[in-house]
């Protein structure tokens, strides 16, 4: 019997039982890039871990629908296109397409639905018009902002209004320091007419309206990286309580951060491995880092790191390729022959994929024992398959004659022949 599943609540941090909304179905919002740049490793975390997650629900038999937006709209961009001497919009799509682009190479699937900010730009107005409306939102010279003490505010990251750092803000017509904008007068680069004049969407309200449009009604999971809680999630809440009365989301799924040698990797910083930096032939190997690692823990990448991970799947992809051999005659009869239950318990416990790596390296341990190979071999294609990372399990038939007359000679103590084949089979990657 599959345990229920847990999933990390970060207001108590504790876990508790997931029940979606509709039965057998389940909606995910995952906040997207601001495409003002090529995305880095940092940001590939939650791409890889919620492509997992989704391939989880659907063993299940879930429907998922996984929506990750395009931020569009930005400030980052307009300083952008001044750098390079180019629009917004082509500054947006050259990198919303290195995006896509950059799924591809970590072979993660694309989202179901992949909105942009720019799509929605009307509903954002009437959002916020409505919410003016109803003494939620007030209007200044530089902008319209929202006033934070007219909800309860800090219910995800449990923080207390009257202790709130506040930043710098020019605005001084501001009511409270610490209320925030969602709609930014301005005459200068993308702009948008509105009933207050021209302008763009704050961030917050951005992902809140697209969240209501596509939604329709609350989420089952909101995630994205640990830094987004506060303020972006908090203030996503805040919208949308004011904006219908009822939470935005049941979970919150927050990853942890990914360091590049003990520093925040950053864009800002300069401090970062792209993506496309990325070598091609070591990209499971860096899939295999992230989940072996529990996703709300930080990591520290080094390539150093990456070296380590890559040489241990190289090790654990040689046992599976030589256990292909070993049952390549009887594998159509065991095919599916194996109890999926520990792991999806695992996984069923605030997808803890680092225990799943502990059973893979104590499974590959005992491998080499005559009666563990139909007993373990699907489940751990299985389990790649879940991490989404590529094992290669084709076995031609003149590798599995070869592999025959190793076994032939080596029972005739015919150690000349068993040597010499012992090499060709090294060559070919199966010891």
């Amino acid at each position: 019997m599959i345990k229920k599943i847990q999933i990390y609540n970060p207001k108590n941090r504790k876990l508790e039982e997931f029940n979606s909304i509709e039965e057998n179905k389940i909606n995910i919002y995952v906040c997207g890039p601001t495409v003002y740049d090529h995305i880095h490793l940092g940001n590939a975390r939650p791409i890889i871990f919620f492509d997992f997650v989704k391939k989880f629900f659907e063993d299940l038999n879930y429907e998922v629908n996984l929506v990750s937006n395009i931020t569009d709209i930005d400030d980052k961009i307009i300083n952008r296109s001044i750098e390079e001497q180019i629009t917004e919009k082509e500054i947006s799509e050259k990198y919303t397409k290195e995006y896509l682009n950059s799924l591809d190479y970590l072979r993660c699937r694309r989202p179901d639905l992949i909105p942009k900010a720019t799509d929605y730009v009307d509903s954002m107005i009437n959002f916020i018009q409505e919410l003016k409306t109803n003494n939620y939102v007030y209007e200044t010279k530089q902008g319209l902002y929202f006033r934070i003490n007219s909800v309860d505010y800090g219910v995800l990251s449990n923080q207390k209004v009257d202790r709130l750092i506040s930043k710098k803000n020019q605005d001084f017509e501001k009511e409270n320091e610490q209320d925030f904008s969602v709609w930014k007068k301005t005459e200068l680069g993308l702009k948008f007419d509105s009933p207050w004049g021209e302008g763009r969407p704050g961030w917050h309200t951005e992902c809140a309206v697209m969240n209501h449009k596509i939604f329709n009604g609350q989420l089952d999971i909101h995630g994205g990286g640990n830094d987004l809680k506060f303020p972006h999630h908090e203030n996503e809440i805040a919208l949308i309580k004011a904006f219908t009365g009822k939470k935005l989301s049941n979970y919150w799924i927050h990853n942890g951060r990914l360091d590049f040698n003990n520093v925040k990797m950053s864009k800002s910083k300069k401090n970062f491995v792209r993506v496309a930096d990325l070598p091609k032939e070591k990209v499971d190997a860096f899939k295999f880092l992230i989940l072996s690692h529990h996703y709300r823990s930080p990591i520290n990448y080094s390539e150093k790191l990456l070296n380590e991970y890559d040489k241990i799947l190289q090790n654990i992809s040689k046992k599976i390729r030589f256990a292909t051999l070993k049952i390549s005659k009887k594998r159509d009869k065991f095919l599916k022959k194996f109890d999926k239950a520990p792991v999806l318990d695992m996984i069923c416990k605030d997808f803890d994929t680092p225990n799943i790596v502990t059973r893979v390296y104590n499974i590959i341990k005992k491998i080499d024992i005559e009666e563990n190979y139909f007993s373990v071999f699907h489940e751990l294609i299985w389990i790649f398959h879940l991490f989404g990372i590529r094992i290669n399990t084709e076995v031609p038939r003149k590798d599995i004659s070869i592999y025959e007359e190793w076994v032939e000679a080596r029972e005739k103590k015919d150690y000349e022949t068993a040597d010499r084949l012992r090499n060709k089979l090294m060559g070919k990657g199966y010891l």
